[in-house]
């Protein structure tokens, strides 16, 4: 078999002797559980990640740097290991010997270094060899080989040639096909999985102050407004290890903190701001903390959390205060600070969401015109992939102008007049690698029309207001007021969430113009629906960041996860920021009673799934679910399917928006939503209705393979976030005149999801 050890990882062993000694003893066997070596100050954590039934990656970190490895970017040591051959594992005492020429060899090849004469380089029946060790193993060399695979390099260590024993020499490789298909990001391990290895013996005890799950009586869940701040932040309080790192850790640089539905990202968010805020009151300091949000919806619900948690009311501060917290959209932020509250109406909305809306609406008026004088005389001149967007589902076509508009056109500087410049631009569109300057001409007149509506209107649009603030912010005028107008510390919950437009103006909120800035801000990869897409933050201004993974110490039962683990693994989402390998659930006995494995129900018609979902909801509530989220991926089904369901106990809530208070708190009812507004919110039972193929995905015709991917990766991702909202059933309802989607039918097959 093959071990694989990216450089970052072999930089490891070469540091620590306690992790070449246990590779050494390890090297025949699977590394399991994850195992940490010696003692958290100074040893190493090792995991193995199992590619093929021939091939596994050894990753090692440093414990007190334990930031994930990107095995797409990294050079390898490919180690071949074989109890037969004369390989690295055929030898006794002098393993560790071996190893650490082997990475000194892999260093020295990946930097293009000379080797030295001591090591004696020479042919051996045609491979390159060196001399295994030291002085005790000069009689032993070994075959090597260093191989370009893309823009990492491979160095190839074969079997071992005994001089004495003239034994044959040779230098199997891994295949081109297994190198390709390595998963891109290697996150470190659940703490809590680690066992102690020591030199000489394996043993299974977990660490003292390993997370500790806390037992939780039946019916309790804890949510955001649980807990006041002393009893989250006690010793023996809920919060995960992964939470508490993050409180503890000092703030030399942005810090990220990224973790998937259920790790606790935005409570850690807020009783982050609540200890700094603390702190700096004890030390008679300065603090000033802004947290932004993405929609108004979401400040409340923060505003709420806040003031559930705090007890020294940091709510009711201001900025005349020694501690000041101020909780507020971006899009309320740059109006305020622009003076556009006051005065003539120059902001469409001040509501972000409510004003992408209506920006929608507006943009979709005007495409429509667009298209209906353009489209029917050109239709030789458009791409295939353009025409297939123009004939699919409009929602989707507008939405992707919108954000071509708002980042490629408006984000970039790009006025009316330029419209030669945007055509030639070499950077793509939202249509991706078939488009052609025809398509492009499409979408700048769309611009065009767009941005005269807003002219004539004297309006301005979520992004004209965060492009005038940018312009603010980066103006001298700024430079000298950050100083007392910029915040101690920026916290921005669901970063995902954000455009670049507006990322590009966080680093400007704070106070100082350092190196390293004070932003805190958290992610989901996976839950970044919509189509919105996360920039490289060293290009928007935010240099130097560090990052925090949270495990997600999960809401949902085992049978859920697992189905949400299943739709990661089969999709590219296992090669993004997500890592589903690593959630847990975490279930009392008794609540383990309440779950049941994900079911599949299947209806004839539109009336028939209206029927069905009045059902099911009317079921779970007699079997006590209080909470019951009904999540419809079709969207023409909303009007039929809250008219049946307002008899129900409790009523319908309809969730207008992501983040909103009367669905984030822990009330009884059932609530209507979309998969883009489910996002963060918790029930006991979900429903999904209308998860039919040609709906999950959206039937686009004449899409290339390349668009198909694109549109089946937002299904997987929209799916992910809806199944992971449910924490003990989960329903699923489809037409049967359509049948189930096809992304679901594979989990459908291996028994993650069953029909009844």
């Amino acid at each position: 078999m093959w071990i694989l050890v990216p450089r970052s990882s072999a930089m490891e062993l070469l540091r620590s002797a306690s992790a070449r000694a246990f590779l050494s003893e390890r090297l025949l066997t699977d590394i399991e559980p994850p195992v940490l070596i010696n003692s958290v100050e100074n040893g190493s954590i090792a995991r193995t990640l199992r590619v093929d039934p021939r091939t596994t990656i050894l990753a090692l970190w440093n414990s007190a740097d334990i930031a994930p490895i990107k095995v797409a970017d990294d050079d390898l040591l490919s180690i071949w290991v074989s109890p037969d051959d004369p390989s690295l594992g055929s030898l006794d005492d002098h393993r560790p010997d071996a190893i650490a020429r082997i990475v000194h060899l892999a260093e020295r090849l990946w930097t293009g270094n000379s080797l030295p004469e001591h090591w004696e380089p020479k042919k051996v029946e045609g491979y390159s060899s060196v001399f295994a060790g030291d002085r005790r193993l000069l009689d032993i060399r070994v075959a090597y080989q260093l191989r370009n695979h893309g823009t990492r390099k491979v160095v190839d260590i074969g079997t071992f040639y005994g001089v004495r024993q003239q034994r044959v020499i040779t230098l199997p490789a891994v295949d081109a096909l297994t190198l390709a298909r390595l998963q891109k990001v290697i996150l470190p391990p659940d703490p809590s999985s680690f066992s102690f290895y020591k030199s000489g013996e394996h043993s299974e005890e977990p660490r003292q102050d390993a997370d500790v799950v806390i037992d939780r009586p039946s019916g309790t869940s804890y949510t955001l407004f649980s807990l006041p701040y002393e009893q989250w932040v006690a010793q023996d309080g809920p919060l995960t290890r992964d939470q508490r790192r993050v409180l503890r850790h000092q703030i030399e640089r942005p810090l990220r903190i990224h973790g998937p539905a259920g790790s606790g990202k935005t409570l850690t968010l807020v009783l982050k701001a609540l200890g700094l805020l603390r702190q700096a009151q004890e030390e008679s300091k300065v603090c000033h903390v802004l947290v932004v949000a993405t929609t108004n919806a979401v400040k409340a619900t923060l505003r709420a959390a806040v003031d559930a948690i705090d007890d020294v009311g940091f709510m009711a501060t201001n900025r005349n205060d020694p501690q000041y917290l101020d909780v507020e959209t971006l899009h309320g932020w740059c109006i305020r600070e622009l003076g556009l509250d006051a005065g003539p109406k120059y902001v469409l909305e001040s509501d972000p969401l409510t004003s992408r809306e209506k920006q929608r609406e507006i943009l979709e008026k005007v495409a429509n015109e667009v298209l209906e004088t353009t489209v029917p005389a050109s239709q030789t001149l458009l791409s295939p992939d353009f025409k297939a967007l123009i004939a699919g589902k409009r929602e989707n076509l507008i939405r992707d102008l919108g954000w071509e508009i708002a980042i490629r056109i408006k984000g970039r500087g790009y006025r009316s007049t330029d419209q030669r410049l945007y055509v030639q631009n070499p950077m793509k569109s939202f249509i991706g690698r078939g488009e052609n300057e025809y398509d492009r001409s499409v979408i700048f007149v769309i611009y065009k029309k767009y941005e005269a509506y807003f002219s004539e209107s004297e309006l301005l649009d979520s992004d004209d207001v965060v492009l005038s603030m940018a312009a603010r912010l980066t103006s001298s005028l700024w430079d000298r007021q950050r100083r007392t107008l910029g915040y101690d510390f920026v916290l921005v919950d669901e970063t995902h969430l954000f455009n670049e437009n507006e990322r590009r103006v966080l680093p400007y909120l704070t106070r100082t113009r350092g190196e390293y800035l004070p932003l805190i801000m958290t992610f989901d990869e996976a839950q970044s629906i919509g189509g919105r897409r996360s920039g490289d933050l060293d290009t928007l201004g935010i240099g130097n960041s560090e990052r925090k993974t949270l495990k997600a110490v999960h809401r949902s039962s085992p049978d859920i996860l697992a189905l949400a683990r299943d739709l990661i693994a089969r999709s590219s989402l296992v090669f993004s920021e997500f890592d589903g390998t690593n959630e847990r659930s975490t279930m009392t006995k008794s609540e383990l009673k309440r779950t049941s494995k994900p079911r599949s129900v299947r209806a004839v018609g539109r009336d028939g799934v209206v029927a069905a979902t009045k059902r099911e909801c009317e079921d779970l509530r007699n079997r006590n679910y209080q909470r019951i989220g009904v999540i419809l991926f079709d969207q023409g089904l909303l009007h039929q399917v809250d008219t049946s369901l307002e008899s129900t106990s409790g009523g319908v809530h309809k969730v207008r928006e992501r983040g909103e208070l009367g669905a984030a708190l822990p009330k009884s009812g059932t609530f209507l939503m979309s998969p883009e507004n489910c996002g963060g919110l918790e029930f006991d039972a979900v429903i999904l209705v209308g998860v039919d193929e040609g709906t999950v995905p959206p039937s686009i015709t004449g899409l290339s393979p390349h668009g198909y991917l694109s549109v089946e990766e937002e299904a997987f991702k929209e799916l992910y976030t809806a199944v992971t909202r449910a924490k003990f059933q989960l329903v699923l309802i489809t037409d049967s005149q359509k049948g189930l989607s096809p992304l679901l039918r594979p989990s459908l097959e291996s028994g993650h999801l069953i029909e009844g």
